[in-house]
């Protein structure tokens, strides 16, 4: 199969497993905020760091070297599917041990029970990684689809049905387990791979040289993007933390999902080209645009919408999380573009720089915390966007140094998408008051918001020939 052939079928299929897997998880949400108080989120959002860092120490960097290498061996796999559960099991250990402490920070005493059966995710999600890795490899994202979705049902499932019976924060715990139990068992019986019986030490150093980078690049991450909840959980109640947790998922559903379909499928294909800089910057460049042209007006026209929204899904007791939505959207605009220009420097092997950056930009955040925590929790979301804003131009200045596509180059792809978005969105806005004034309601206000917005954008893009809209038809077309 060729690699445009691989590509195309892999986004199908990623699409189907992200967005399936996701949808799936979003209406199970749905039903849960209904069902359960945003102070039971909150306490999940107050252990997603502790969560966080024992992912990144499960995937160690090490899954990334192999993604990146064209002639891992079964010596390889083995090794690295051996160290991974070592990390695996030291993280949950470790977070076990950290528990009290971490609820005695917190003052809320069932952190200590929920951290140490929570985190037995580490152990499961470490038996399984080395699968998926192969899987990528082989472009066969249509057999992940099918182990991910019924797994996210089943588990989600059992989160309703416990919900329901009133088992409050342990509904979300159970029904996390669930699902991860259930993808680790059919990963092993598809995959049908057994590490051999060997732990190869130039193996495991080999790829340390480039994944340990990465390792402490993830830690500085997790640490970077749970700064605030562990601010607003430590100074303001739980139910703010849920209510924060609640706006940032629902920013980073779009932007995260769309980004990961792109990244998950072009990453081991990009890899084979990484030493050629003018067909990656031509690559990333058409990447960039036609990511921007999604996302942009999906972030704000639900932002603009989002009291009829949140008020619609989640009921009234979640309508302090649309006003916090509303500010981390301006940040979360550059979220795609933040991801691959960090790409860029793990596709040519430099995550040397990787580590640099993120050390830069943990620097940065917590002065921006800083200062904006005086002005309590609207000066921490407004921090957000601050150290979105300075990260770009972090992030941009080695993607220039690499292959000459830097921040300005990057903001004249991204710009046409973006403004087009904001004046309809504006339009949006001003139509919302009159549909309120009409009095229709929230259901009607969202249909007719989105549907008006979204059908503008489309005939002005056309109508304009915004190069990101025509390359996305071209693709369309071809296919």
């Amino acid at each position: 199969m060729s690699l445009k052939k691989q590509a195309v079928s892999g986004i199908l299929w990623t699409f189907l497993q992200q967005f399936g897997v996701q949808g799936i998880a979003f209406f199970i949400s749905l039903f849960l905020a209904r069902l359960i108080l945003p102070a039971e989120f909150g306490l999940i959002g107050m252990i997603a760091i502790l969560v966080g860092l024992g992912n990144v120490f499960i995937n160690s960097g090490m899954n990334q070297s192999l993604l990146r290498s064209n002639n891992c061996t079964e010596g390889d796999f083995s090794t690295i599917f051996y160290f991974n559960v070592l990390l695996s099991i030291l993280a949950y250990v470790s977070v076990y041990s950290l528990a009290p402490i971490v609820s005695e920070f917190y003052t809320q005493e069932r952190l200590t029970n929920i951290i140490r059966v929570y985190c037995i995710l580490f152990i499961l999600n470490g038996l399984s990684s080395i699968h998926l890795v192969r899987m990528s490899l082989r472009f066969e994202f249509k057999r992940q689809a099918v182990v991910a979705i019924p797994s996210v049902i089943s588990g989600g499932a059992l989160g309703i049905f416990l919900a329901l019976l009133g088992f409050g924060v342990w509904s979300i715990i159970w029904s996390a387990i669930l699902q991860s139990f259930l993808m680790t068992i059919q990963l092993w019986y598809l995959e049908k791979w057994i590490p051999l019986k060997v732990f190869d030490k130039r193996s495991l150093f080999h790829h340390w040289k480039f994944g340990s980078k990465l390792l402490y690049s993830g830690i500085i991450d997790i640490v970077f993007m749970n700064l605030f909840s562990i601010i607003i959980g430590k100074w303001y109640l739980a139910s703010e933390v849920g209510f924060y947790q609640r706006a940032e998922s629902m920013k980073q559903f779009p932007v995260s999902n769309i980004s990961q379909i792109v990244n998950k499928v072009t990453y081991p294909l990009l890899a084979s080209v990484q030493n050629n800089d003018s067909l990656l910057k031509n690559a990333y460049r058409q990447i960039n645009g036609m990511l921007m042209f999604i996302t942009a007006p999906i972030l704000i026209f639900s932002a603009v919408l989002s009291e009829p929204l949140f008020t619609f899904i989640f009921t009234d007791r979640w309508l302090s999380a649309a006003e916090y939505y509303k500010i981390l959207i301006v940040g979360g605009l550059l979220y795609p573009i933040h991801a691959y220009n960090l790409n860029i420097l793990n596709l040519k092997g430099r995550s040397d720089l990787f580590l640099k950056v993120e050390i830069i930009k943990m620097i940065m955040l917590i002065l921006i915390i800083f200062i904006s925590f005086q002005w309590g929790i609207y000066g921490l979301l407004i921090g957000t966007i601050a150290s979105s804003i300075i990260a770009f131009f972090i992030n941009t200045f080695y993607t220039h140094k690499l292959i000459a596509y830097g921040a300005w180059l990057q903001l004249k792809d991204i710009f046409p998408s973006v403004f087009l978005a904001s004046m309809i969105g504006l339009l949006t806005y001003f139509l919302d008051i009159y549909f309120v004034e009409f009095g229709l309601n929230n259901f009607r206000r969202i249909l007719f918001g989105f549907s008006i917005s979204f059908g503008l954008y489309v005939v002005v893009s056309l109508v304009f020939q915004i190069k990101a809209a025509k390359e996305l038809i071209l693709i369309i077309k071809k296919e």
